[in-house]
């Protein structure tokens, strides 16, 4: 009689695997999950800003969160010629939002990130509008030569 251990093997292959995973904590350790303990709602809210420059170009990526009917923080500093992503995350809600003078706009349900990207090319004050919010301002984008 010839006996198949493969199966077995298998089996014990992933159930150690399964061991492992859970007893390193595996999945925050590789952001699929909150660390135990933990509370990253305050660290996820803090302002993530880079800005590199490639020769004559600079390029900037910003994140911002939207909660409660307003934009946190509500004004974003850039620089006049920056190529430019701000990553837009609603917390709470969906949002239909427009960047005025770039007319840039998309709607951002509740959990979603949303990029913009544009080239910052005129200096001055542009507002963000929230339009299911009653159409009411919830931020500015500062353009600074």
């Amino acid at each position: 009689m010839k006996i198949n251990f493969l199966p077995l093997i298998l089996g014990i292959i992933i159930f150690a695997f399964i061991f492992l995973v859970f007893i390193f904590d595996l999945p925050s350790k590789i952001n699929l999950i909150p660390p135990k303990g933990k509370n990253n709602i305050e660290k996820e809210k803090n302002i993530d800003y880079q800005r590199v420059e490639i020769g004559e170009i600079k390029y900037a990526s910003l994140s911002y969160f939207l909660e409660k009917e307003k934009l946190n923080p509500e004004k974003i500093n850039i620089k006049k010629n920056d190529i430019v992503s701000l990553n837009f995350k609603s917390i709470d809600k969906d949002y239909q939002i427009l960047i005025e003078g770039y007319n840039l706009s998309s709607k951002i349900s509740r959990g979603e990130t949303k990029t913009f990207q544009f080239q910052a090319l005129n200096s001055g004050i542009f507002n963000i509008i929230c339009q299911n919010c009653k159409n009411q301002k919830i931020g500015v984008i500062i353009i600074e030569k």
